[in-house]
This record gives structure tokens, C-alpha cells and sequence, in this order.
């Protein structure tokens, strides 16, 4: 049908035909997320330019890759390739095509959070991954402005905002030292990336992890500091990036779970086949579900309060519960965990009835709280201008954590 009135515009006179899908009633569709294939409209440029011999013909959709836009011309399925959140994830996408930089492009995760911009309160648009948009009047990837008083610079953790901290300090023509507690950078978006339909995100961190390579970032990597290291190292300014920890309520048997931070850090050893309880139902919980769930365990989440994934895009909250659902797990809100025991979990529903679960293992994923919140007063107290940025500072999501690195170091 789609084709058939393609060729109806073209007879009225049309010169460009864009192919794309999606509207009000189908909203799932307008916009492809993370779990959409990539470039998952070409075909339909190929199917219109069987019947329309004279308008041009584009395709737009989820086209982050050039050689993939490449192959679309090439194979004859469009004479233009549209882009518009890939190059709001990186502006210079063309450019560095026809560099032949393309290993450089930040590519876009389809994360939607430009999308917030619709929200009541929103008032600029945004990327999790570009902390320059909305702010080019201040400054764009290329186009840093340089500092005035260039400072030695310690950033403590090696996660996105740390990163991002680095790479724009660095740019701004400051001495910097970056430090990682592991041997690896990434910190929890390693864990983001673990869930079904989130290669996008470890996509994401390596370009951060190659840009700090790119710009001989000092890095050092088994570095577990503590105030006397920082102190140690004289930094003029310290950024504290060393994000959160699991935070766990005080519930009878809390012992006995397993941190989903730590099923999704060693995926590979999760349980399969078993009977699976998950402790909370934000994000972090949810997603951690639609994994074990993806592994063949039966699951069960509990969430103290009325709502599931509440701090997820709406687009991707509705395809968690969804895929949970199409999966069997028991999703159970209104309800407040009360005992975990060998085998079991007893909860109380909303209507006040006392319920208990069988289960092989309990999963945690009820929370984080900032690490070491009073270290940056102290290290202020001693003479170091220190901030704190990202989780480290209030729990939240990668977007935060990129959008507090810029405004620090633009501001240094």
C-alpha cells in the first residue's frame, strides 16, 4: 500500500518521496529504539523505486553507519539517506565520512532521550551521549573554548562522566590525570549495555574509551583512591566520578541476594532454568529481569510502589514489560518485600495480605546511594576545589552523568 501511494504522490507532481512509517496510533513504529533493527526501513526505498521511476527516493531510520547508508545507494534501494538523531549525536557524522574518519563518529544509541524534549518542563533539546547539544553557542565538540588559567586536573573514576570530564578538560588545554579502580574504563555502562537490545550502549562507551586514547589522556588503572591519594597526587582541581553503590533496605534475609549490578557484570555465570525473584522494579530491576528472563528463568518482580520502570523512556519502558510479560514473570507492584529466606520470599500486597514466593535465588535491585558524599567538603577543606559529578553526586542516568562533566569543566 505504502509503494501504491508513493507512486500516486509521484504522478501528482511529487520530486522527493521520504519513506518512513509511524503515526499517532502507531507510535511504536515512528521512531526506532533500541531493540529496532538497524536501518530497518531501507527496504521500504527499495519497494518504492520499483514504481517510481522519476522522484528521488529517501530512507531515513536507524542509519548510523555509513557504510550501511553506502550500501543502500549502492544497491540501488535510495537516491538520499536521512539522518537526524545521528547527527545530533555527532554533528561531524558527514564529515568524518568523507575524512575517511568514520572509526571516530559518535554514533547514536536510540536511546530516546532527545525525546524528552516534548515533556512538560523540557526546554532544549538533548543526547545522552552529545552534552553539546542544546549549548552550541557555548561550544561544540571541535570548537572548545580554551581556558584562560589552565589547572592540573584529577578525575577519580573511569565511568562516562569521567571520561566525558577528561576528554572536554582536556580540550580546554588542562592538565589532566584520569583514574580508574579497575583495569578497564566503562564503569557501569559496562553493566547498561549486559540486557537484551543494549549492544548500542557498549557501541557508545567505546567511542568515549577510544576518544580519551585519542587524545593521550593520562590514564592509570588500578588505582583504588582514597583522600590521601588524591592529596597526594596536588591536583589544583579534583572531580569526583567515582559513581554509587548498591543501596539495600532493611529487610529480614536482605543477605542472602545477589546484586543485579553483580548478575549483569559476569553475565555469563547468571543462573539459567531457575525460579528468580527480583527486589525492585525501576530500570535497573526491570531490565535485569528481561535478562534472566532471556535466560530461561521464571520471574518474579516485586515494587514497593504503583508503577514498573518508571524512570525509562516510555517507548522502552512499554517493550520491558512486554517482553517480561510474552516471558511469564509475574510482575507484582503495590507490594513490600518482608522476608527472604532459604527458598522463599514472603511479601505483603497492597491490599495488606501476606503472599509467599518459591524461588532459587533473589535479585537485588532496589537502589543506589553516591559514594563517599562528604569527601569533596574535605577535600575543599584542604585547599582542593572539588566537585562531584554523575552518580556520585545523585543517582541517574548516562545523559546526567555527561551533561554534569560539561558544566564543571566549561566553568573551570
Amino acid at each position: 500500500m505504502g509503494a501504491e501511494i508513493a507512486k500516486l504522490c509521484e504522478d501528482a507532481g511529487a520530486d522527493l518521496i521520504s519513506c518512513t512509517t509511524g503515526f499517532s496510533v502507531t507510535k511504536d513504529q515512528c521512531f526506532e529504539a533500541e531493540f529496532s533493527p538497524e536501518g530497518g526501513r531501507i527496504f521500504f526505498g527499495a519497494e518504492v523505486k520499483k514504481l517510481c521511476k522519476k522522484a528521488k527516493v529517501a530512507v531515513v531510520g536507524k542509519i548510523r553507519d555509513p557504510q550501511m547508508a553506502e550500501a543502500a545507494l549502492a544497491n540501488g534501494d535510495a537516491d538520499l539517506i536521512i539522518g537526524s538523531r545521528t547527527h545530533l549525536a555527532d554533528p561531524y557524522w558527514t564529515l568524518k565520512t568523507q575524512m575517511g574518519r568514520e572509526d571516530e563518529i559518535r554514533k547514536c544509541m536510540s536511546c530516546l532521550e532527545c525525546f524528552k524534549l516534548f515533556r512538560p518542563g523540557a526546554h532544549n533539546m538533548r543526547c545522552a551521549i552529545n552534552p553539546f547539544v542544546g549549548y552550541e553557542l557555548t561550544a561544540t565538540e571541535h570548537n572548545v573554548p580554551i581556558s584562560g588559567h589552565p589547572k592540573k586536573l584529577l578525575i577519580v573514576g573511569g565511568g562516562v562522566g569521567g571520561m566525558q570530564a577528561a576528554i572536554i578538560a582536556k580540550k580546554r588545554g588542562h592538565e589532566v590525570k584520569l583514574v580508574e579502580k579497575t583495569d578497564k574504563l566503562g564503569g557501569h555502562m559496562r553493566l547498561a549495555g549486559t540486557p537484551p537490545y543494549k549492544d548500542s550502549l557498549i557501541r557508545a562507551m567505546n567511542w568515549f574509551i577510544d576518544e580519551v586514547e585519542r587524545l593521550n589522556i593520562d590514564v592509570e588503572y588500578n588505582i583504588d583512591a582514597d583522600l590521601d591519594y588524591i592529596r597526594s597526587c596536588g591536583p589544583d582541581v579534583a572531580i569526583l566520578a567515582f559513581g554509587a553503590e548498591p543501596a539495600r533496605p532493611p529487610i529480614k534475609g536482605i543477605e542472602r541476594c545477589i546484586d543485579a549490578w553483580d548478575i549483569l557484570s559476569e553475565p555469563k555465570k547468571a543462573p539459567a532454568g531457575k525460579e528468580i525473584v527480583v527486589l525492585g522494579g525501576g530500570t535497573v530491576g526491570c531490565e535485569t529481569a528481561e535478562f534472566l528472563a532471556f535466560r530461561g528463568n521464571r520471574i518474579s518482580v516485586i515494587e514497593l510502589t504503583g508503577e514498573l520502570c518508571r524512570d525509562q523512556e516510555q517507548q522502552h519502558k512499554e517493550h520491558v514489560l512486554m517482553e517480561l510479560s510474552k516471558r511469564g514473570a509475574a510482575l507484582l507492584t503495590s507490594c513490600a518485600a518482608q522476608e527472604i529466606g532459604e527458598g522463599f520470599v514472603s511479601f505483603i500486597d497492597g491490599a495488606g495480605k501476606m503472599h509467599t514466593i518459591k524461588c532459587d535465588a533473589v535479585v537485588c535491585a532496589t537502589g543506589q546511594r553516591p559514594l563517599h558524599p562528604d569527601w569533596v567538603n574535605e577535600l575543599r577543606a584542604g585547599g582542593i576545589d572539588a566537585y562531584t559529578l554523575g552518580d556520585a553526586t545523585m543517582t541517574g542516568d548516562i545523559r546526567r552523568a555527561t551533561r554534569s562533566a560539561f558544566d564543571i569543566v566549561m566553568a573551570l
